[in-house]
């Protein structure tokens, strides 16, 4: 099953912000690998024509860019950081951010629906550090 086709179907439905945001927060996650997993390929394809402008070298940040995903792409240790951020950080920080409000726009139970997605971030970033560990690469937490 097509996880970002999934995704926009159950978003797009009746009451579809809390069909999303207020599922078990171990499901959103596995649910969001799914889609980071669907769309890499697209989003490495940019990546390698942005570094091709860059001879090389580039800082490039995103979600879609996971470990398990580089190391299939024989990305070694020494060039790759996995950023993840600290549970506090995102609990205080990302409510400050503009993209909620309108993200939880039409959700039943607001608070709940962002403490889902906090949850699930959580795990996210649980996931990711477990990957890069595994495969030796560095992992910074930001605070």
């Amino acid at each position: 099953k097509r996880c970002c086709s999934e995704y926009y179907a159950l978003l797009n439905s009746e009451n579809g912000t809390d069909k999303v945001w207020m599922r078990d927060p171990a499901e959103q996650c596995e649910k969001e690998i799914g889609i980071y997993r669907e769309a890499f390929p697209y989003a490495w394809e940019k990546v390698q024509a942005f570094l091709k402008e860059c001879d090389g070298f580039a800082l490039i940040e995103g979600c879609q860019l996971m470990p398990e995903l580089m190391h299939e792409m024989g990305i070694p240790a020494t060039e790759y950081i996995c950023m993840i951020p600290d549970p506090a950080f995102l609990r205080e920080e990302y409510p400050k951010r503009s993209f909620v409000d309108i993200i939880l726009k039409d959700a039943s139970d607001k608070k709940a629906a962002f403490d889902h997605w906090m949850q699930r971030d959580i795990l996210f970033a649980a996931e990711m550090e477990k990957q890069a560990r595994s495969f030796g690469y560095r992992v910074k937490i930001t605070k």
